[in-house]
């Protein structure tokens, strides 16, 4: 039909409805030292309806969400033209711009109600790439090429490496990092993989230092390990006979 809309669209009948608002919208923390917690923020639920809200929780969300946390006074219900505060804090636990939502569930219209909060990290930060390395078959008892795993602090100070370690010990690496990284540098560590037995391995590279979320690690697989390398014995005899023989 012509004019008519394609998109899903709402419409709301005169009456008596939950109506909820939550103000602001939006929070921007300072930047904040990791793992310490900022003041709180307040953000106000109001029902701004002709009905009682019912307030069934306030969550955080998003990909960042350790990095804040909320607390609230809200009740079991909030009454025509009431108010209640819902306290959000900002405590990094991972470097750069942490970015989270805190969701508001309740049984007004459009709920949950969500408001968007950001903050950053000061002090140094630190990324790697990439995150997980898989090692192709090798025989037992040989050593391999070292895979290159890349760090980067990506802060706004100088990161200090305490420690790097590999587990178990079919794995190792080559430090060229140092104990200290500037704000913005880069550097690499070598992995490699020299199987002891046969099987599949997994392990781990852990990185300790004093960034936001220490300690870091990078998850690393070695595909099935072959048997020790066959050795070939060869002698006159038997390569006039055409023959060779493998020993293990």
């Amino acid at each position: 039909m012509e004019g008519s809309l394609s998109a899903p669209f709402s419409i709301y009948l005169q009456g008596n409805f939950p109506v909820a608002s939550a103000n602001p919208g939006r929070l921007t923390f300072s930047s904040q030292d990791p793992n310490t917690s900022s003041p709180a923020q307040v953000v106000t639920l109001t029902n701004t309806g002709t009905l009682p809200v019912i307030f069934s929780g306030a969550s955080i969300g998003g990909t960042n969400a350790a990095s804040f946390g909320q607390t609230n006074t809200c009740g079991a219900s909030l009454a025509v033209g009431a108010s209640c505060d819902i306290n959000v804090t900002f405590a990094p636990t991972t470097s750069g711009q942490p970015m989270a939502t805190l969701n508001i569930s309740d049984s007004a219209i459009g709920s949950p109600q969500v408001v968007y909060l950001a903050g950053a990290t000061n002090g140094p930060g630190l990324t790697f790439s990439p995150p997980s390395i898989t090692f192709n078959s090798q025989y037992v008892g040989t050593s391999g090429l070292p895979q290159s795993v890349t760090l980067t602090n990506t802060g706004t100070a100088a990161l200090s490496i305490s420690n790097v370690a590999t587990s178990p010990s079919d794995f190792g690496f080559l430090n060229a990092c140092g104990g200290s990284l500037a704000a913005g540098a880069s550097c690499a560590i070598g992995v490699f993989f020299d199987p002891t037995a046969g099987g599949t391995r997994t392990g781990t590279l852990t990185i300790t230092d004093n960034a936001a979320g220490s300690p870091q690690t990078v998850r690393r697989r070695a595909r099935p390990s072959l048997p020790d390398r066959p050795r070939v014995i060869r002698s006159p005899w038997l390569r006039r006979a055409g023959l060779h023989r493998a020993w293990r």
